[in-house]
């Protein structure tokens, strides 16, 4: 796919020579910031504290300073440019910034002097925001800390990593709380997706698939993240500075003809369930949200996301309707996203009053963004057939939810590990679609939200797709 781990030698020569330049920055080293990540990360991108302010909270989110040590007119944003993005592998990280960068000077790390943008940000009872404050500040992040370690300390099952954090961790939780609710009210749509982790080991090449469900730690930092991103989002927007010139992230909403047929697809399939149905007048936020964890809630939650549509990058401000926002961008994964760098830049240059003129940059900046996306999920979808061509040698019977169905597919999820492949119907024999149903001879087989047993019959080395069946 045209990726390479190594960097050009003028992007390393160039980081070698990077140093952390403290000058002039507001300081804020004083404040007890942690950051909480996966335990494996080592590009820690933000760091947070939080203090309780009567019913409210204040909230500092110090996001790395990747614009300082990525300036436009250096070999390593030309190369940030053209690769567009970090992307991630089984096994394997391809950077966008030399690692130098990104696991040392630019990481906040824990007990390190370091450059942040820091969003200070008043918060009610209600989840409302009604104050927020940026500057370019010195912090020091006291701990690296992990999702489940946090939560395991949340729960009483482990002891604090960080006492120092104590208060301001406990913060979070009411926190990230307020600003669920708040999302509720905004009808953001609350899909509890199950994520797939891929890791390989061993000789020949052995593949490990496991679902990583998110714990409750990682969504209330997902809002503090959030609130940033459309905080930041909002002063760029409202700068009427020529020289300001702002990447937004847009989401459309879906089109009235399609929730309709959504609606119409969905009172089908809940027929005989009438408490799965999408009642008159409930908005699908709502609806999404009262859905339970069995298998037909599953497969109602797949037809929900696909009405959704994908996100995309744009110049002019205008809403995403996936996080309920009216305006967003993309300012905490800095230094794994050439537009975090621009995005930064952008606020740094509206903060100080001057900057320059960057249309074709900008521009740039966007394609880069746009290409990749796309270019990771082709990567994940090479990742998804690696491991199914691993498992299918392996095993020919697989449990299946079905997710959905088409003229000519019938789209199941692998009970196993939670990857979707396509049955086609030319293969079951005499199978058409009818509605929700599937038939073969003239006899209903199955329909959306049962769980079948899937079998592999073999692998159609001309068409090179496993034949699947029951």
């Amino acid at each position: 796919m045209g990726l390479r781990e190594q960097l050009p030698e003028a992007c390393e020569a160039e980081a070698a020579q990077a140093r952390v330049d403290l000058d002039g920055l507001a300081r804020l080293e004083h404040l007890p910031f942690v950051t909480i990540d996966e335990p494996h990360s080592r590009d820690l991108d933000q760091a947070l504290f939080i203090e309780q302010r009567g019913e409210g909270w204040v909230a500092w989110y110090a996001i790395a300073d990747a614009a300082h040590f990525v300036p436009p007119d250096s070999a390593r944003f030309a190369e940030a440019l053209r690769r567009g993005a970090t992307y991630y592998l089984p096994g394997l990280v391809v950077p966008m910034l030399p690692r130098r960068l990104c696991e040392d000077l630019v990481s906040i790390n824990p007990e390190q002097e370091r450059r942040a943008l820091v969003f200070r940000m008043e918060v009610d009872a209600d989840g409302e925001c009604t104050t927020t404050t940026i500057v370019r500040a010195h912090v020091r992040s006291r701990a690296k800390l992990s999702y489940d370690g946090v939560q395991a300390w949340l729960d009483g099952d482990a002891a604090s990593e960080c006492p120092e954090a104590e208060d301001s961790l406990r913060a979070l939780t009411r926190f990230g709380e307020a600003r669920m609710r708040h999302a509720d009210g905004r009808d953001v749509i609350r899909i509890h997706r199950r994520e797939l982790e891929l890791d390989v080991a061993g000789e020949p090449v052995r593949v490990f698939a496991r679902e990583d469900p998110r714990n409750d730690v990682e969504r209330y930092n997902e809002q503090l993240s959030l609130l940033a991103n459309i905080e930041g989002a909002r002063l760029l927007a409202a700068s009427r500075d020529a020289w300001v010139q702002p990447v937004f992230r847009v989401h459309a909403p879906p089109a009235r003809e399609r929730l309709a047929a959504l609606r119409e697809h969905l009172a089908a399939i809940t027929a005989d369930r009438p408490d799965l149905a999408w009642e008159p007048g409930e908005s699908l936020a709502s609806y999404t949200r009262r859905l339970p964890g069995e298998p037909l809630a599953q497969a109602i939650a797949g037809q929900v996301l696909r009405v959704g549509g994908r996100s995309g990058f744009s110049a002019s401000p205008a809403p995403h309707h996936g996080v309920g926002a009216d305006v967003y961008a993309r300012f905490t994964a800095p230094m794994r996203e050439v537009v975090g760098v621009f995005v930064h830049k952008e606020m740094w240059e509206l903060l100080a009053g001057a900057g320059r003129v960057d249309p074709e940059v900008q521009e740039a900046v966007i394609k880069a963004a746009s290409r990749a996306k796309g270019l990771q999920r082709r990567i994940d979808g090479a990742c998804e057939r690696f491991a199914l061509d691993r498992l299918f040698s392996e095993r020919s019977t697989f449990r299946a939810l079905v997710m959905g169905l088409s003229s000519s597919k019938l789209h199941v999820r692998l009970d196993d590990i939670p990857i979707d492949v396509k049955v086609y119907l030319r293969d079951l024999g005499k199978a058409r679609a009818a509605g929700i149903r599937l038939m073969i001879d003239g006899l209903e087989a199955c329909r959306i939200g049962d769980v079948i047993d899937l079998r592999v019959r073999g692998l159609d080395r001309e068409r090179d797709r496993w034949v699947l069946g029951f």
